[in-house]
C-alpha cells in the first residue's frame, strides 16, 4: 500500500511539474511577444526620428535656396530698375546706337547668368533628392538587418530554453519509469507470496 501511495504521489508530482513547465513556457512566450512589440516600437521611433532629421535638413536646404533665389531676384529687379532709369535718362539725352547696344548686351548677359544659376540650383536639388533617397534605402536596410539579428537572437534563446525543458522532462520521465519498474517488481514479488483475498481486493480497489 505504501508503494502504491508513493507511485500515486509521484504521478501527482509529475502532473504538477508538467503544469509548472507549461506555465513557464507561457510566461516565456508572453515575454517574447513583449520584447518583439517593444523592438518594433523602438524601430518605428528611430524611423520617425530619422525622417524628422531629414525633413529638418531639407527644410534648411530649401530655405537657403529660397533665400539665394530671392537675392538673385532682388538683384535682377535692381538692375532692371537701373536699366529703366537709364533708358528714361537716355531718352532725354542724345545717345549713340553703340551705347544702347552695350546696355542691351549687359542685360542679356545678366539674364544668361540668372538662367545658369537656376540650372545650377535645379541640379543641386536633384543631387539632394537622390542623396535623401539613398539615405532612406540604407536606413530601411539597416532596420531590416537589426530586425533579422534580433529575431535570430530570440530564436537561439528559445531553442536553448526548449532544450533545457526537454532535458528536464526527459529526466522526470526516466525517474517515473524507474519508479514504475520498481513498483512492477514489487507487485511481481508479492504475487509469489501467500496473500489473502481481502488484501488483494483492497490493493485492486486502492489502484
Amino acid at each position: 500500500n505504501a508503494t502504491v501511495a508513493e507511485h500515486m504521489q509521484t504521478n501527482e508530482d509529475l502532473k504538477a511539474l508538467v503544469a509548472s513547465l507549461q506555465r513557464e513556457i507561457k510566461i516565456l512566450e508572453n515575454k517574447i511577444l513583449e520584447i518583439e512589440i517593444n523592438q518594433q516600437l523602438q524601430e518605428k521611433q528611430r524611423e520617425i526620428d530619422c525622417m524628422n532629421d531629414q525633413v529638418a535638413q531639407l527644410t534648411h536646404q530649401n530655405q537657403l535656396l529660397t533665400d539665394e533665389l530671392a537675392q538673385q531676384k532682388a538683384l535682377y529687379a535692381q538692375r532692371r530698375q537701373m536699366n529703366d532709369d537709364l533708358n528714361a535718362t537716355r531718352a532725354q539725352q542724345p545717345q549713340t546706337v553703340v551705347d544702347l547696344n552695350a546696355t542691351v548686351a549687359e542685360h542679356m548677359q545678366t539674364n544668361e547668368d540668372l538662367k545658369a544659376l537656376v540650372a545650377s540650383l535645379q541640379r543641386e536639388i536633384k543631387i539632394l533628392e537622390n542623396k535623401i533617397l539613398e539615405i532612406e534605402i540604407n536606413q530601411q536596410l539597416q532596420e531590416k538587418q537589426r530586425e533579422i539579428d534580433c529575431m535570430n537572437d530570440q530564436v537561439a534563446q528559445l531553442t536553448h530554453q526548449n532544450q533545457l525543458l526537454t532535458d528536464e522532462l526527459a529526466q522526470q520521465k526516466a525517474l517515473y519509469a524507474q519508479r514504475r519498474q520498481m513498483n512492477d517488481d514489487l507487485n511481481a514479488t508479492r504475487a509469489q507470496q501467500p496473500q489473502t483475498v481481502v488484501d488483494l481486493n483492497a490493493t485492486v480497489a486502492e489502484h
